[in-house]
């Protein structure tokens, strides 16, 4: 027992200073892509595989355009309904992977070069989609995190030149693998290019079938834009005065004071009223009135232009007139006697052609007998 004692001490001892594996932080960026590449062939296709070179650039669309070369199998990387990159297999990787699929083995001989063909890329997908997979998962805890997730390969793309038509400019990080096939010479190498920062849409994991949809929509609505325009006055002034101003010009505003500031949304409408001020020594506005509500466009006018404001000349304030007191009611005059028409005149016509006349003082008769 007492041996038996000191050689389990022994062991303990010993046992400390055996090395421990390394835990998953130490992961780095180039182990997670050789793991992802070396798991996704061997698991689909059985292809055992050895990366011995790669390399790690962040290049503009028309740099990676360039690493690119025409006898490359360009596939399209996309995540959803948006293009994101693309995946380039050289000829011999893609031999490869036709040959452990159709023959379940590897030929010594080098793959002659040839035209890529659709069936190609279909024999090609699942290795591809796998490698994307693989490395969304050995690439958690390094710079690489969340940079090819929710993506999968898409359409061949035709040639280098319609690749760089289709796919969005920005900055791209781009992954070469070289790689060795265990058998005689041949190695080949494998590229991928995405945007070099990626922001996944990120579901919550006790929401699988995503039910909290109602909450994502009002974050995007209340996270969208809105354009407002601090309105301080506005005038007209002759084209003739406008082709004459001059740097440094001083333009009268009548009537305007640091509370009229109107904000403005895109159709014209006043949103509320602020006041003009200062903050950190630069120009800023206050809220003086509370938010103006929103309100639903008519059906019809949904998709309509909206016509430009239209400026209104206020005219100025005239002054306050009293009005003028009622007139009496009058009543007719006792005595006046109801006139008729007189008997036998009857209605006439005005002939056409006629000229009208005045009537004129009988021949004789004085002016004032006449206008009596």
């Amino acid at each position: 027992m007492p041996e038996t004692d000191d050689h389990s001490v022994l062991r303990r001892k010993l046992r400390q200073g055996e090395p421990t594996a390394a835990p998953a932080a130490d992961m780095s960026p180039g182990r997670a892509l050789r793991l992802a590449i070396s798991r996704a062939a061997d698991r689909t296709v059985g292809l055992r595989l050895t990366v011995f070179g790669q390399s790690d650039d962040v290049l503009t669309l028309d740099g990676v355009i360039d690493e690119l070369n025409a006898d490359q199998m360009l596939i399209s990387v996309t995540s959803g309904d948006d293009l994101l990159g693309l995946m380039a297999i050289d000829p011999e990787l893609r031999a490869c992977l036709i040959e452990m699929q159709t023959m379940g083995n590897l030929s010594a001989v080098a793959a002659e070069p040839r035209r890529v063909t659709s069936a190609d890329a279909a024999l090609a997908a699942p290795v591809a989609d796998a490698f994307l997979a693989m490395l969304n998962e050995t690439a958690v805890g390094t710079q690489l995190a969340g940079w090819a997730s929710e993506t999968r390969v898409g359409a061949p793309l035709e040639c280098p030149r319609a690749a760089g038509l289709v796919l969005p400019d920005g900055a791209y990080r781009l992954v070469r693998l070289s790689l060795d096939f265990g058998i005689g010479e041949r190695q080949g190498e494998l590229c991928l290019a995405l945007p070099e920062h990626r922001h996944p849409r990120a579901v919550p994991k006790d929401d699988p079938g995503n039910v909290g949809w109602r909450d994502t929509f009002h974050d995007q609505v209340l996270g969208a834009q809105a354009n407002l325009n601090a309105v301080l006055h506005k005038m007209r002034m002759p084209m003739a005065q406008v082709e004459n101003l001059v740097l440094g010009q001083v333009i009268p505003l009548s009537g305007t004071r640091v509370t009229s500031i109107k904000l403005v949304g895109p159709d014209g409408r006043v949103i509320t009223t602020a006041r003009l001020g200062k903050m950190a020594g630069q120009r800023a506005v206050r809220v003086e009135t509370g938010h103006a509500d929103m309100l639903d466009m008519p059906p019809d006018q949904a998709e309509a232009p909206v016509p430009p404001p239209v400026d209104v000349i206020v005219a100025p304030d005239l002054p306050v007139t009293q009005d003028a007191p009622d007139l009496p009611v009058t009543q007719d005059a006792p005595g006046m006697p109801v006139t008729q028409d007189a008997p036998g005149m009857a209605a006439t016509q005005d002939a056409a052609g006629m000229a009208m006349t005045q009537d004129a003082a009988a021949p004789g008769q004085d002016l004032e007998s006449a206008a009596s």
